[in-house]
């Protein structure tokens, strides 16, 4: 297959889970779902603690990328998973600060305002190709984790 074969196919994949994303997103609405909306510590606190697992598995994946070098005929497949997963990252962690907002003045307002941080830079990380991408990631997958640990003694904290 040739290279600009693989690049409309993963155009149409990505267009194809930008889809997705925003019909779940509309779904949620729909349902009464709405993360931006002030939300009871409860819920916010179930939701959480449901989340965090799949964050944490999505940074191993990444940074299981950066351990495994690729293969030159797959380097470009793996670029391309490594942004559609900082993107759903993107998407969860603006979920997260949404959700934290709720909590807050429960919650630190650093771990708060980590949330915002990892979660623009998330968004920026997705878009961004070079040489110092490597570097930058592992840095930002460092912090992510720090966030998760900072969640999850919020979640066991007693409120």
């Amino acid at each position: 297959m040739s290279e600009s074969s693989q690049l409309r196919a993963f155009a149409l994949l990505a267009t194809l889970r930008t889809a997705n994303d925003v019909r779940h997103a509309l779904a949620e609405r729909r349902a009464g779902r709405d993360p931006s909306e002030q939300e009871d510590a409860p819920g916010v606190r179930a939701y959480l603690g449901g989340v965090l697992p799949e964050l944490r598995g999505l940074v191993a994946r990444l940074r299981l990328g950066l351990v495994v070098a690729p293969d030159e005929r797959v380097a470009l497949v793996r670029a391309f998973e490594d942004r559609l997963l900082l993107q759903k990252l993107a998407r969860e962690l603006h979920v997260v600060h949404q959700r934290l907002l709720s909590l807050y003045p429960e919650v630190p307002e650093e771990l708060v305002e980590l949330a915002r941080r990892q979660q623009a830079e998330a968004e920026r990380l997705a878009t961004s190709f070079g040489e110092f991408f490597a570097p930058v990631l592992t840095a930002w997958l460092d912090r992510s984790v720090a966030l998760f640990e900072g969640l999850a003694k919020e979640l066991v904290r007693p409120n």
